[in-house]
This record gives structure tokens, C-alpha cells and sequence, in this order.
């Protein structure tokens, strides 16, 4: 942007950044002068009452150290106005500053139109933003290259180039700068992935989390719970957990929930799980809103409580968590905390279905085979049995099974079934097993074999299954 800072100088009436020693280009204004030291030191001198005062007369010592400007006190100034929003107010005390050549005023100025470019002259302001903090980075404000590789890396007030970027991100973090730390961190452990660059992740981490930053301890944590970049360490990555988590990190409270729901990294303690998930549910984590359903609606380290785990099902179903809207699904099945309500029952298990959740596109297959809460349409269940079974979901393939059984929905086909039954007894479901049994007792769909029947019914009876256990007495077999 050809900013020199040897000639450079902010103008202290409109802002402009300016050559040289005379008069501001833009507005006219004479360049400003440096107060005297005696003004300097009176100045200096209210600044340290109003440090330690208090109440109107402190603020009062300020007011009048500004009016000398004193640095501080102007800084302090725009501070607070920049706080409470009051931008016009904190622009006239910053420009002041930077018009003497303070690197953190005029740092503080690229900050305040970044804020003023969300509310107004988007372009003009992104544009005034990226030359302060890139003035402020020549004088050695270290901070304000994170600013400015932001400008660069998303085009903001600047042409983007990701390679500036870098580079000043690189800077940032080298002069240790948390947030250019994490983000240095975030880009090698997402973008390469190498084990190379997950170690040089987990040292970027370790640097910014060291300094506090909240996110950074939370993915430290998680490098050390699934040992990349790291060596595997679970009580350490509990440890960065909760330093997270503590500063509120939701993300860090779900993870810490899970760590002490588990067992991994602490002794288990299903009530500080359940503690966890709630801190991080409160804040919107859908994660958390799920995990906390399921322990509501088992008595997991909580009083049971099944409408307070559809309230909490219903909360992150709406975020689109696949897992909520098939269990906010069953919840309006079987009635459980909640009034039945079959077609509640079916809308929930369509939105799980469409994201490819196999329980789901099998229960709403059984919804469309038997009508319940939607129109009966037996192709529609056998196309929703399908995509669940080519997922190994053993109850899908048993119902997929039953369908081309008995030609429901689909063409009879007796081998298709047998083989189906056979996916879904070989995961343990009895009824398939018993199925099975069946076919091979029959000869249907395979060839007859007595012995592979009676296998077959033996493991389905050990489960309990009737019909599998009056197959067997009929041949006087015990098992």
C-alpha cells in the first residue's frame, strides 16, 4: 500500500495518512506537533492521579491529561468509547494518539473501521482499516500483523494474496501472536494433514494455548485425546479440556463431557458428564443438546426425565443433528416424553433419512410398508429398506428380506431374500436367523439342507425367539 513510516503521519484532524511535515493533503490541516515536555509532563502527572483516583475526580484527571495529550490518557479514552460502541468519539482520541506516531492507536483506528464497515461505506472503511494496520505493523506494532494478514488472506481493503497472508501470519505467530498461533495451528492440522504438519499443528497449539486462547486449548486437547501431532495422552488432553472449557468454550465442555461420560483421561463420572453437556448445551452445541437428551432419557447421571430429552432432542434436531431427529423420531413413535404423533414421527425420521442415517431410512421404511403417520407405498419402503441394508443395517436387510419373501414392493425374488437373511443373521437379528432357518428347511431360495435349519434355528432360539424354539421341539432337539 506504500506506506512509508519514516515519512508517513496520520493526520490528527481527518485521518489521512500523509508524506512528509506539512500541510494533510486532504483536508488541509498543518501536521501536527508534538506537545513540549513541560506540557508532556503535566500531562504525564494527571494521567498517574487519575490512576489513582477514583470516581468523578479520576475522571476528571483524565479529561484534562487528554486535553494536554497525553497518550495515555487519549488511549484510555478511546478505549472506552470504542467499548461502548461510541466510534466518532473514540476516532477523535485515537487520531490524536497517531498523529504522534503511537503504533497502538493507529492500530486501535484500523480496528474501529473495521467495526465502522459493518454499519457503513463498507469499501471506504475496509480500505482505511488495511492502511492503518499496515502502518502499524512498520512501526512494529506486532499485533496489527494479524489484522493485516486477515486483509490479505480475505481480501478486505486490499487485492488478496494468501501468500502476504501467510507470511504475515507466519510473523504474527513468531512474535507470538495466540490468534495467528491458532490460526497457523488450524490450517496445517485441516488443510495438509501430514504427520509432519499435524506436529507443527500441535506446536502452534501448544504455543497459543499456553497464552490462554480458549480454542487452542480445546484442539490441543483433541490432538492429545486422538494422538496426532502428539503422543496419545488422555489425561492430558483432559487437562486442556477443562482449561477450555472453564473460559466457556463449548466445544471444550462437550469433549470434557464425553472424556468423563467414558472414563477417558479421569475416573467416570456420569453426573459431571451430564454437568458438561449442559454448560455446552445452554450455548446452542447441538452436540452437547443430543448427548444430554440421551442422558435425560436414560437416568444418565441425571434424574430420567423423558420430556426434558425431547426438549433437549427437539433443540439440536433443529440444528440438523442426524442423531437427534432420529431419536426425536422414535420419541413420537412410541409416545415416550412426548404425545404419539406417527406423521411428528415420520417427519423427523425423513429429515435423519436424508442425511443418510440408516436407522432412520429403516424405520421410515417400516412408516411407508405399514402406513403409519404417511400414505402406505410399498416400493417406497422397499427403496428406503435398501439404502439402510447397503449401509449393514441388520434390521433393514431382514425387513428388505421379508419383502422379496413375499413380493411386497418389489418382484418376488426367494434367493435375494435368503441372501439378505443371511447378512442379517450372520450380525446376530434372531428373526433373520430364524428365517433363515426357515429356507433351508424348505429349500427355499438355497438348497435344502436339514442340518445348516437347525443350525440356524439353535442360534435364533438362544435368543429367545418362539418361533425358533417351537421349530427345534418339533425335531425333540434341545439347546
Amino acid at each position: 500500500m506504500g506506506v512509508d513510516t519514516v515519512k508517513s503521519r496520520v493526520c490528527h484532524c481527518c485521518g489521512n495518512i500523509f508524506e512528509n511535515n506539512g500541510k494533510c493533503p486532504q483536508c488541509g490541516a498543518d501536521a501536527h506537533q508534538k506537545p513540549d515536555s513541560d506540557t508532556v509532563k503535566k500531562g504525564s502527572s494527571l494521567f498517574f492521579k487519575y490512576m489513582g483516583g477514583r470516581g468523578f475526580v479520576a475522571k476528571s484527571f483524565l479529561s484534562r491529561a487528554a486535553r494536554l495529550e497525553n497518550i495515555n490518557a487519549l488511549i484510555t479514552l478511546g478505549d472506552n468509547y470504542f467499548k461502548k460502541c461510541k466510534y466518532e468519539k473514540a476516532r477523535k482520541y485515537y487520531l490524536i494518539a497517531a498523529a504522534q506516531e503511537n503504533s497502538y492507536a493507529i492500530y486501535a483506528l484500523g480496528n474501529l473501521h473495521t467495526k465502522l464497515a459493518e454499519k457503513v461505506d463498507k469499501t471506504h472503511n475496509l480500505q482505511q482499516a488495511a492502511k492503518y494496520f499496515q502502518l502499524a505493523v512498520t512501526l512494529g506494532y506486532n499485533d496489527a500483523q494479524f489484522n493485516l494478514a486477515q486483509c490479505y488472506e480475505k481480501g478486505l481493503g486490499v487485492e488478496q494474496n494468501s501468500q502476504q497472508a501467510l507470511g504475515l501470519y507466519c510473523r504474527s505467530a513468531q512474535n507470538g501472536n495466540a490468534e495467528a498461533q491458532f490460526k497457523l495451528a488450524s490450517s496445517n492440522y485441516w488443510e495438509v494433514g501430514t504427520d509432519e504438519s499435524l506436529m507443527t499443528a500441535a506446536h502452534w497449539y501448544h504455543a497459543a494455548a499456553e497464552k490462554g486462547n480458549a480454542d487452542a486449548q480445546c484442539n490441543l486437547g483433541y490432538c492429545y485425546i486422538q494422538g496426532k501431532g502428539v503422543k496419545k495422552n488422555e489425561s492430558e488432553a483432559v487437562r486442556w479440556y477443562t482449561l477450555s472449557a472453564k473460559q466457556g468454550n463449548a466445544n471444550a465442555q462437550y469433549n470434557l463431557g464425553i472424556c468423563y461420560e467414558n472414563g477417558r483421561g479421569v475416573e467416570k463420572n456420569e453426573s459431571e458428564a451430564a454437568r458438561w453437556y449442559t454448560l455446552a448445551a445452554k450455548q446452542g452445541d447441538a452436540y452437547a443438546q443430543y448427548n444430554l437428551g440421551v442422558c435425560y432419557n436414560n437416568g444418565i447421571g441425571v434424574a430420567k426425565n423423558e420430556s426434558e430429552a425431547v426438549r433437549l432432542y427437539t433443540l439440536a434436531a433443529k440444528q440438523g443433528n442426524v442423531d437427534a431427529q432420529y431419536n426425536l423420531g422414535v420419541s413420537y413413535s412410541k409416545g415416550t416424553g412426548v404425545a404419539k404423533n406417527e406423521s411428528e414421527a415420520v417427519h423427523w425420521y425423513t429429515l435423519a433419512a436424508k442425511q443418510g442415517d440408516a436407522k432412520a431410512q429403516n424405520n421410515l421404511g417400516v412408516c411407508y410398508e405399514r402406513g403409519m403417520g404417511v400414505a402406505k407405498n410399498e416400493s417406497e419402503a422397499v427403496r428406503l429398506y435398501t439404502l439402510s441394508a447397503k449401509q449393514g443395517h441388520a434390521n433393514a436387510q431382514y425387513n428388505l428380506g421379508v419383502c422379496y419373501y413375499n413380493g411386497i414392493g418389489v418382484a418376488k425374488n426367494e434367493s435375494e431374500a435368503a441372501r439378505l437373511f443371511t447378512l442379517a443373521a450372520n450380525q446376530g437379528y434372531a428373526k433373520a436367523q430364524y428365517n433363515l432357518g426357515v429356507c433351508y428347511d424348505s429349500g427355499t431360495g438355497v438348497t435344502k439342507n436339514e442340518s445348516e435349519a437347525v443350525r440356524w434355528y439353535t442360534l435364533a432360539a438362544k435368543q429367545g425367539l418362539v418361533n425358533a424354539i417351537e421349530a427345534l421341539k418339533k425335531r425333540k432337539i434341545n439347546f
